[in-house]
């Protein structure tokens, strides 16, 4: 979209937002709108109130992937924000991508690799040709000292690369 289009987008939203405040639709097409910009502050300072009176797995999403792109940026303050919300997306939906972005803020962010773990073998069980759940699963268990249990995961990626 041109610039026009997101303030035309963006207007629209925020009539729908006017009309029905208690409904995630416009909300989800303005934090969708400002994600496309760049604009995570904006979608953070939008939907961190709303996702406690709405419950949307939509909602959950949108501010958890821009409070991890803000926390990757600096704002290691919202990594429990964007950890909290992934947690209510994937009750909800069990999306292999955001899984794997959560583990990642787990394990670079909170340098807790047992929990991230947790994450990227989930990720990975719902991928199981995602090359980045594996080699996060590997960075773990290396971590953790693990190293038996690499080599049968190593043979297991050969298993289902094939």
């Amino acid at each position: 979209m041109v610039k026009r289009e997101y303030d035309v987008a963006m207007r629209s939203f925020e009539q729908a937002i006017a009309i029905a405040p208690e409904a995630p639709d416009g909300y989800i097409g303005a934090a969708t709108v400002l994600q496309r910009q760049s604009k995570h502050e904006e979608v953070v300072k939008l939907l961190d109130g709303v996702v406690q009176r709405i419950s949307s797995p939509t909602l959950h999403n949108l501010l958890a992937d821009s409070a991890r792109v803000l926390a990757n940026r600096g704002r290691h303050e919202l990594v429990d924000l964007a950890l909290g919300n992934y947690q209510l997306y994937h009750e909800s939906i069990p999306n292999p991508v955001s899984m794997f972005y959560a583990a990642e803020l787990i394990f670079f962010r909170l340098k807790d690799p047992e929990r991230a773990l947790e994450l990227y073998q989930r990720s990975w069980e719902r991928d199981v040709k995602s090359r980045e759940a594996f080699n996060g699963i590997l960075k773990c268990l290396r971590q953790l000292g693990r190293q038996q249990e690499i080599a049968g995961l190593e043979a297991r990626w050969k298993q289902t690369t094939k």
